[in-house]
């Protein structure tokens, strides 16, 4: 970028929408150089650079709110889109998550189940034998003392 797009670039984006003097393009640096007799050094009158000059600023005061909207708007939309995006990424893996959690949870849940059927089958299998024992130790003292 050349020195004078440089120049006009800053001059038209700039917040306040005003031109500053070290932003002033090579047009408005004419006005400096103004003669006593309302003349410029290259001819042209300065009430005509002048004009154009207000102008210029008139257009970058319209143009400044407008810009500051979009801008807004902007911001905005980027904050949206942000937002709808870690959204998106925090349910898609809380799904993801909450499937394999789940997976996990029931193969766990099912080798603690099978531990504690087998365990209580177990219980009960030798509960059940000192009855049997009992019982025949019963049936072989009765038969003992009747006989």
């Amino acid at each position: 970028m050349s020195d004078t797009n440089e120049q006009e670039f800053s001059a038209s984006h700039h917040p306040d929408g005003l031109i500053l003097e070290e932003d002033a393009t090579p047009e408005d640096s004419d006005l400096e150089d103004d003669d006593e007799d309302g003349t410029s050094k290259d001819g042209e009158s300065t009430s005509e650079t002048k004009s154009t000059a207000v102008s210029s600023e008139e257009e970058q005061i319209k143009f400044t709110p407008e810009m500051t909207r979009n801008v807004s708007r902007l911001r905005v939309l980027v904050f949206c889109v942000l937002f709808l995006a870690a959204t998106a990424v925090s349910v898609v893996v809380y799904m993801i998550s909450n499937g394999g959690e789940k997976e996990e949870f029931m193969a766990s849940y099912d080798a603690v189940a099978l531990k504690v059927l087998e365990t209580f089958e177990g219980i009960v299998t030798r509960k059940l034998d000192a009855m049997a024992s009992l019982a025949i130790a019963v049936t072989a003292h009765g038969v003992d003392h009747i006989g």
